[in-house]
Formats: C-alpha cells, sequence, structure tokens
C-alpha cells in the first residue's frame, strides 16, 4: 500500500493532480480542496494515499490533510458509496461540517450536497455517526470527566461538541476546555461546536 506521496505537482486535471515523484508521475484522485492545496502550491506537496482496488480498477485516492484521508475512508465504508460519490461528497462540505452535522443526525445539510438525497443521506449518518464516537473514544475521550477548568455544560452538548472536535483532530484536552471555554446556557450543540472552532482559531 502507498501510504502517501511527495513531489512537485506535474499536471491538475478535473479530478486529480500528477504528481512527480522523481521522475515518475503519480495520478492521485483527490476533492476539490486538495485540487485548491495543489494548485496554490508550486513547491513539493505531500498528499496523504490510499490504494483502492477492485476487480475493474484499481486507483490512487490521496489528500492533503489526515483528516480529509480519514473522511474518505469512513464514507467508502457506507453501503452504496464508492470512491466517486465519497470525493463528490467531500467536494461539497468541510470535514468538520461533515463531522457536526453526522454527529447531529442533520441528514438535511448533507442533501444540499448535488447527488446526496435523503436515503443516503440518512444512510451514511446511521453507518457513520457510532464509528465517528469511537474513533474519538480511542483518543480517550472521557465523556463523564469533570473539565479542568470547573465548568460544565450538560453532559449530552459536552458529549457531543467533545466527539466533533476530536474528529477533526483536536486533542481530548484542547476540545474539552475549548467547549466548556465557549458554551453558555442555552446554546445548541451546533452553536457550541461554531463557537468552539470559532476560538480555537484564534490561538
Amino acid at each position: 500500500m502507498i501510504a502517501f506521496v511527495r513531489g512537485k505537482v506535474f499536471e491538475i486535471r478535473q479530478n486529480s493532480v500528477v504528481v512527480d515523484v522523481n521522475g515518475i508521475g503519480y495520478e492521485v484522485n483527490t476533492s476539490l480542496s486538495t485540487i485548491g492545496v495543489c494548485g496554490n502550491n508550486t513547491d513539493e506537496v505531500l498528499l496523504y494515499t490510499e490504494t483502492y482496488v477492485r476487480e475493474d480498477l484499481v486507483a490512487l485516492y490521496g489528500f492533503a490533510s489526515k483528516d480529509e484521508l480519514t473522511m474518505f475512508d469512513q464514507l467508502i465504508s457506507v453501503s452504496g458509496v464508492g470512491p466517486k460519490v465519497a470525493l463528490q461528497i467531500m467536494s461539497g462540505i468541510s470535514t468538520s461540517s461533515f463531522a457536526i452535522s453526522v454527529l447531529n443526525d442533520d441528514y438535511k445539510e448533507l442533501t444540499k450536497i448535488s447527488g446526496v438525497g435523503p436515503k443516503l443521506a440518512q444512510r451514511i449518518i446511521l453507518e457513520l455517526k457510532d464509528k465517528i464516537k469511537k474513533e474519538c473514544k480511542t483518543q480517550n475521550v472521557i465523556l463523564t470527566e469533570n473539565l479542568s477548568t470547573g465548568v460544565h455544560t450538560p453532559t449530552n452538548i459536552s458529549d457531543e461538541c467533545t466527539f466533533a472536535l476530536c474528529a477533526l483532530g483536536f486533542t481530548p484536552q484542547v476540545a474539552k476546555k475549548a467547549v466548556a471555554d465557549v458554551y453558555a446556557d442555552g446554546m445548541t450543540t451546533e452553536d457550541t461546536i461554531k463557537a468552539a472552532l470559532k476560538a480555537l482559531a484564534k490561538l
């Protein structure tokens, strides 16, 4: 398996980029966001990759961030979602918005993506919500643990927000503190996550 490719961008195509690695051109299928990163980078690029093998297809998929690669792997694990559909979804929503939508059972947000109907959106949430939560638990997120700041948010909101932030790559400690810092009575899970992301962006 090819874990990553690193080299200079040789060519940018509609749904892929060709990376020159020591004279060998690797075509890497990818999302619009990664294409944007590659298009703005005239130096060396690093793409985290996944090799997809099927009876009639061997293809390389890669992304500028590990978060995108994780999202791709999650999506293609959903029944009925292949690499092409996964890339279409990834090109229509950010990794953060995707995680928030899944954790909040917000299938309507997913249906805003071209080609994603209500049934597919609900299936994605059904099959991925527990996987995203489990991923956070492996990072030793202790849901009932008191926040070190002494500020206690309602358990369900705190849990969901912490899950979402961990799924986006933040450590449990950073995620829990960010939630505690921004939460106020009456805030919804989505409002809390947005406020936490905004605060973390300033760090």
